[in-house]
């Protein structure tokens, strides 16, 4: 039998964990960059999730992050504090894209593309490199995705509030966030101002429907979406018939909207294999931990062997 594998999926909207038996299925908040130390409070929360937790050891951890570290002390010293309240024997933490992307493809070339709070957009080619080419977080990129779309509908609002103040999209973003004069100030004291922009998103494609400047922002989305699985293909080789797997709850919740990706998505990729999977990072961090060839992903993955809390790199 397949040793216990639990995975963790630690992003902006929430951390959620599953393991191979069936056993833990869990959900807690998230947590950005701008809340202090995320990893300490990633660590401290999966470890207060599985303790007291009785029947099966742990043998793998595998954490699939948005917040990864990039330094290898960092992973080393994040790999520590787990292990020092978890005793896993092996600890596995990598970016939540390569997770994503084992949770669609397995190694095997394909373009994987993930909507969520932000975007992440990567491709393994016919080489077996593995190319990232979205997803660079909220200051930099993630164009496209939830908090991108509540972020643009925002600043068009605030653009364009002494010429429409009364527009839907501007009454919406006054009910959620307060006087549009006062708006800036108000949203950047919020706690956790990217999760709370983000979840604008489902109103803002809602809206979309019915109203050109909720549509134009939405429309500049799905522009942004399809430049990304744009630059997958060409960055990648051999993908000259890709096949390409989407996943977003905002866009696959609304069927007009998915519909319009798809179709988007097909010209980005002409001659390309394009479909909407629900298939979850977690899947992808199961089978990190479970496969014994990780492929691509290998070089992209920091592993640890837990000794008595003591960590030791792989």
């Amino acid at each position: 039998m397949t040793a216990r594998v639990v995975a963790v999926d630690g992003g902006q909207s929430g951390i959620r964990l599953l393991d191979n038996r069936g056993s833990l299925d869990l959900e807690l908040p998230g947590v950005s960059r701008l809340e202090g130390d995320p990893l300490t409070t990633i660590a401290k929360a999966v470890a207060g999730a599985v303790e007291g937790q009785s029947g099966e050891p742990i043998d793998t951890l595998v954490f699939g992050l948005s917040t990864v570290p990039e330094m290898p002390e960092e992973a080393r010293a994040f790999a520590q504090a787990v292990a020092a309240q978890i005793p896993a024997r092996r600890i596995i933490v990598t970016d939540d894209a390569v997770a994503h992307h084992a949770a669609l493809f397995g190694s095997t070339p394909g373009i994987a593309l993930a909507i969520g709070t932000g975007v992440a957009c990567t491709a393994v080619g016919t080489d077996q490199g593995f190319y990232s080419v979205s997803g660079y977080g909220f200051l930099l990129g993630d164009d496209g995705g939830a908090f991108w779309l509540g972020r643009e509908a925002i600043r068009v609002v605030l653009d364009g509030r002494y010429d429409n103040p009364q527009s839907p999209l501007a009454l919406l973003i006054g009910k959620e966030f307060g006087d549009l004069g006062s708006l800036p100030a108000l949203i950047h004291s919020r706690e956790r101002a990217v999760n709370d922009v983000a979840h604008l998103a489902p109103q803002i494609l809602a809206l979309a429907h019915t109203d050109p400047l909720a549509q134009s922002v939405v429309e500049a989305a799905l522009q942004c979406l399809t430049q990304a699985v744009a630059r997958a293909q060409h960055s990648a080789p051999g993908l000259d018939q890709p096949r390409v797997q989407w996943t977003s709850k905002l866009f696959s919740a609304d069927p007009v909207w998915a519909t319009r990706l798809s179709t988007a998505l097909q010209y980005a990729a002409p001659g390309g294999q394009v479909e909407r999977s629900d298939a979850l990072p977690l899947a992808g961090g199961l089978w990190l931990g479970e496969t014994s060839d990780c492929g691509a992903y290998g070089p992209h993955l920091l592993e640890f062997e837990n000794t008595e809390g003591i960590v030791h790199v792989a």
